[in-house]
């Protein structure tokens, strides 16, 4: 508290808060909190709030033990990569890229290693958030009651949310990347064709990438 019952200023506080966490399986993170309220007169106030937050990601979430399984070849992304509805797509030259022949149908079924983020360098989630709001609190007179109304905004982004998305919905956006393997991306949990069969290895492991935004 800064101020109480002076010359427009029946109420005027700020408060700021921080925290700092170590975890032993996945490190450090630190957040804060500030705001304040003001209130020139007893019966209307204006407040702020802004801060961060985040959430570690789960054992699970890191550590989960290898599950395989499979998926049809028809999921192969480079099926029939140079038809003429494939033609001149991102799709079509980052198969090319890879040697696949014309015509080139997949015979093996797809490879799909469960794992968890560790190895990937899963991050934690965060978030940012702001609220400002005002709070018109009438003094209605004895028998009355009370009135309250309050109007706030609030702008809440969440990064880096933690999920899986499947081994199609990889495949599906590696093989439309323009940067393809070269730029990282969903193609880090792609493994190289195999050189004889051209089969593919999938890990459809938990990595960072969803943003949540409410406003």
């Amino acid at each position: 508290p800064l101020l109480a019952m002076a010359p427009l200023a029946h109420e005027l506080t700020f408060y700021v808060s921080g925290r700092w966490a170590d975890y032993m399986t996945f490190g450090s993170c630190s957040t804060y909190k500030a705001g304040a309220l003001w209130s020139p007169v007893k019966w209307f106030s204006v407040r702020a709030t802004t801060g961060t937050s985040y959430r570690a990601p789960a054992l699970y979430e890191q550590y989960l033990a290898p599950t395989s399984g499979f998926l049809s070849s028809q999921g192969d992304p480079c099926n029939n990569w140079d038809s003429p509805t494939n033609a001149g797509t991102v799709r079509s030259k980052n198969c090319q890229s890879e040697g696949l022949p014309p015509g080139f149908t997949a015979t093996q079924s797809i490879s799909v290693l469960g794992v968890g983020g560790a190895e990937a360098g899963l991050k934690p989630e965060t978030s940012k958030n702001s609220t400002i709001g005002i709070i018109f609190q009438p003094e209605l007179g004895a028998g009355r009651g009370d009135l309250s109304v309050a109007v706030d905004y609030f702008d809440i982004k969440v990064s880096d949310g933690v999920s899986r998305i499947g081994a199609g919905s990889i495949l599906a956006r590696c093989y439309d990347d323009p940067a393809f393997r070269a730029g990282g991306g969903f193609c880090r949990l792609v493994q190289a064709r195999n050189t004889t069969s051209q089969a593919l290895t999938v890990k459809d492991g938990f990595v960072n990438l969803a943003t949540a935004i409410v406003k």
